[in-house]
């Protein structure tokens, strides 16, 4: 026993220190499911408990270990010998950040397998739950689900959980190509590791047509791509800390040191957690703070081949997701521009930048031309949180990485690469970053900001009309709102805490029931108000949706509050202004809000409305008026607001909430009504499954 535990321990240490690459498997290509010309495809998806760091050897689960020598083995069940892992053995097993854990994998794996359809096909997919305790549904996260609101995925909106031991058959059209990706809707599931990439593919056709004059390249290579903030405890651990306002003992509840948030650049908060870990398609390494040694090596790394390369190079496309509890990642490939090409599955003209922000729920698609730019046959593929600060003081961010490899560099040849510093930015030659929830970098940084809105659709389509008579407008805040009955603030949307319904209405649209009353809109409440909140949209009517995010002002010097991801299901909208908050542009730090907007009651509740009056009826300044990119998913920074605006032409009950886990879970969420219940396409009877139930005495006599 003796000799176990000196292996044990000198085998963990060694996986944060020891160099050894494994060669990775080639898992991360697109790959179509089916022919092009198949009109149904089907798929199966099993639910189930998994350790992660474990082999299944017949019928047993046995702990994977990182040896002294940096390579993997397994304990047999005699506790006492270890089986070496060959790398051609090793696709079963779920690395993640290299700790043991108890997760929720789907087909055995983390991410779930990669579905990948083309456009019109239908598709069929056959979700078993064999989860011990759980209910679950699965998101089609990017699917619009036309004509079939039903198959949305959504627990207590689309449709009834499905219970373990239950398997329930998802059926839709897949019209909207692009890079998707299916997950959990229900609790903080998708944390647990249900979750995989969807993928449409477009006929080559079609993409030459949408993309007008902004032609693609032949592509050598086409890769999934999704990143992951991972944490040794269960989500549900997690989102209790928040729940319960304990998050200051976020490192232990018997650590004598409080935790305190962590702050991006322009000081709000960037992380409310600590960051442990980041998983990239499945695979990361423990986020170590000791200085220079922030990586597990030992364990494999996610590895993005470069195949037959020429003088010229290869064009590598690239599917990023982000999949993340809470974590915004700034994504780049060292010495390899990125030529971003779509968001969120719309096309928009190329822009070449040096790294690119991605919030949870988002996806951005890119490709790189592989030229081996320094001749060394292997670069780093970096994952940088956003954190800056903390009490005060200057921290590195939480990092992690993949390996961008040409085929003819041997495994070896990868050790230290990304201990190496990024890219250098200079005044020369400054630093692009698209998708910043800030407007400034500090300016000794060299690097620059670009906006969103600064992407354009290839095909420049006109921004949605707004006619008077047929223009909705609406003010929603999605921030934190105090107090709660046990005086916490808490994620609300107008300081409402949205409570579910207990059936869902999409399919029980004719008898609406919840535990709580409907929110009485109009009315501004200085409390939180639990209640289920629903709001009505014309059907036939553009929708102008004024997305804002306010934060309290500095106390002490420390600004709290952060950026929301705002995901809205059932729609892809037109991102057409983003008023940001006052910036030191020096610095970059946040001064003020936004001041074009207004709150009487200070709330900005039900009460907000422009300050300039001449602004209503769709009349904002500076708003983009042709080509405005379109996504599902998009980012609100602290202080200011986003405009967005989409014809309400998809009948249906549509959930909205922040992608932050533990903001929906906590109530940062509401549902549109789209349209009358005669509008939309009644569900299959036999989704009629659930719901309270009680009944009287006499009855029971």
């Amino acid at each position: 026993m003796r000799t176990f535990a000196f292996i044990l321990l000198t085998g963990i240490l060694l996986s944060l220190c020891v160099a050894i690459s494994h060669g990775a498997v080639r898992t991360n290509l697109v790959t179509p499911g089916s022919d092009e010309d198949q009109s149904t495809v089907e798929f199966y998806l099993v639910i189930e408990h998994k350790f992660t760091m474990t082999k299944k050897v017949g019928e047993k689960t046995l702990p994977v270990l990182v040896m002294p020598n940096g390579t993997l083995s397994y304990r047999t069940a005699s506790c006492d010998d270890f089986i070496r892992i060959d790398e051609d053995d090793s696709d079963e097993i779920i690395f993640a950040d290299g700790r043991y854990k108890l997760v929720n994998a789907i087909n055995g794996s983390i991410p779930g397998p990669p579905i990948v359809v083309y456009e019109g096909q239908q598709v069929v997919v056959h979700v078993t739950n064999k989860l011990t305790n759980e209910g679950t549904t699965i998101h089609w996260h990017g699917v619009k689900q036309r004509n079939s609101p039903w198959m949305d995925g959504v627990g207590a909106v689309s449709q009834c959980s499905i219970n373990p031991h239950e398997t329930f058959t998802y059926r839709f059209i897949a019209d909207d190509p692009g890079s998707h990706w299916y997950h959990a809707h229900v609790g903080t599931q998708r944390t647990e590791g249900i979750y995989g990439a969807f993928t449409v593919l477009e006929k080559k056709v079609d993409e030459i047509e949408r993309r007008g004059s902004d032609k693609l390249p032949v592509f050598g290579s086409d890769h999934h791509m999704i990143v992951q903030d991972w944490m040794k405890e269960s989500s549900v651990y997690v989102a209790s800390l928040l729940k319960f306002d304990d998050v200051s003992f976020a490192t232990g509840f018997d650590n004598p040191h409080c935790f305190n948030s962590s702050k991006q650049v322009d000081g709000s908060d960037a992380g409310v957690l600590p960051f442990e870990a980041g998983i990239i398609n499945g695979k990361g390494s423990l986020h170590i703070t000791q200085p220079g040694n922030n990586i597990n090596e030992g364990l494999p790394t996610e590895t993005f081949f470069v195949e037959n390369p020429t003088p010229n190079g290869v064009a590598m496309r690239f599917r990023l997701v982000n999949a993340a509890m809470h974590f915004a990642f700034r994504v780049s490939i060292d010495h390899h521009p990125l030529h971003i090409i779509a968001t969120d599955g719309n096309h928009v003209n190329t822009m070449t930048v040096e790294s690119v922000i991605i919030y949870g729920g988002e996806r951005y698609d890119f490709w790189i031309n592989a030229t081996d730019p320094l001749g060394t046959g292997v670069y780093c593929v970096r994952f940088e949180t956003l954190e800056r600060e903390k009490n005060g003081k200057r921290i590195k961010p939480g990092k992690m990485h993949a390996l961008l490899r040409y085929q003819n560099v041997k495994p070896d040849k990868t050790n230290k690469i990304c201990l190496e510093s990024r890219n250098k930015c200079t005044a020369e030659k400054p630093c692009l970053v698209l998708n910043c929830p800030y407007r400034f970098y500090p300016v000794e940084e060299n690097t620059l900001c670009i906006p969103l809105t600064d992407l354009r659709s290839p095909l420049m389509e006109p921004t949605h009309n707004s006619d008077p008579e047929h223009f909705t407008e609406m003010f929603l805040n999605y921030h934190f709102s105090g107090f709660d009955v046990l005086g916490q603030w808490v994620p609300t949307v107008n300081g409402r805490r949205h409570q579910p319904f207990i059936r869902p209405p999409q399919v029980y649209p004719q008898s609406v029931d919840s535990r709580h009353e409907i929110c009485k809109l109009g009315e501004t409440n200085p409390d939180v108000e639990e209640c289920t909140h629903m709001v009505e949209l014309p059907l036939g009517n553009t929708i102008q949706l004024v997305l804002i995010t306010t934060i309290s002002p500095p106390a002490n010097g420390v600004l709290n509050g952060n950026s929301h991801p705002i995901h809205i299901h059932g729609h892809s909208f037109q991102v057409i202004k983003v008023g940001w908050p006052q910036y030191n542009n020096m610095t970059g730090k946040y001064l003020h809000q936004n001041s074009d907007f207004e709150c009487p009651s200070g709330l900005c509740h039900d009460d907000t409305r422009w300050r300039n009056s001449s602004w209503y009826n769709g009349n904002i300044p500076g708003i983009v008026n042709q080509g405005a990119p379109r996504k599902d998913t998009v980012l609100v920074p602290a202080g200011g607001y986003v405009v967005v605006r989409f014809k309400a032409d998809n009948p249906g009950f549509w959930y909205s909430h922040c992608h932050i886990e533990f903001h929906n879970d906590e109530g940062m969420g509401m549902i549109f009504k789209e349209g009358a219940i005669s509008d939309m396409n009644a569900a299959p009877p036999g989704m009629q499954r659930c719901g309270d139930f009680s009944f009287s005495e006499d009855t029971f006599n």
